[in-house]
């Protein structure tokens, strides 16, 4: 009767941790569905924030590697039609992880929140900003201040 108290002993921290591991994958296999649909539900809310409040533009192409904006502005409305205006409400500015701030700031030159890169790294310093920046889409007013730029790249990014 002793060896079956001592194996208990020694053998319930390994059970309970296998438990713990177990009850981890119950939970997260019965939510995966709801877990994997989280960012499409997050992006579809600012699909419907950006209809509501206007159109959102894009005045660049982040496919190039200088960060220099294209020649065009797309300027979609709820429905998805193009169309032309020659100022934009709102700017869609991606942050890529570990984004260069120089690059960052040649892409906020050229949607006119900046004169320059070194000036956005000033203000970015002048805020304590440059560990705060968060990668994802930011959508930013055109008539937002330099600082309110800095502001709205800090917060969480779609």
């Amino acid at each position: 009767m002793n060896w079956i108290k001592n194996f208990f002993y020694d053998k319930s921290d390994i059970f309970i941790a296998l438990v713990i591991l177990a009850l981890a994958a119950v939970i997260i296999l019965w939510r995966v569905n709801v877990i994997m649909e989280y960012p499409e539900a997050l992006v579809a809310e600012a699909h419907e924030a950006a209809a509501n409040e206007g159109p959102i533009t894009t005045p660049y192409d982040r496919g190039d590697k200088d960060g220099t904006a294209s020649d065009s502005a797309i300027s979609t409305t709820d429905g998805g039609v193009t169309a032309d205006s020659d100022e934009p409400e709102v700017y869609a500015v991606y942050v890529n992880a570990g984004e260069n701030l120089t690059d960052l700031g040649n892409v906020l030159v050229s949607c006119g929140f900046f004169e320059s890169s070194e000036e956005f790294l000033t203000y970015v310093n002048a805020a304590g900003a440059a560990s705060k920046i968060q990668m994802g889409n930011h959508f930013i007013p055109a008539g937002a201040t330099k600082e309110e730029c800095i502001d709205y790249l800090c917060e969480f990014g779609i």
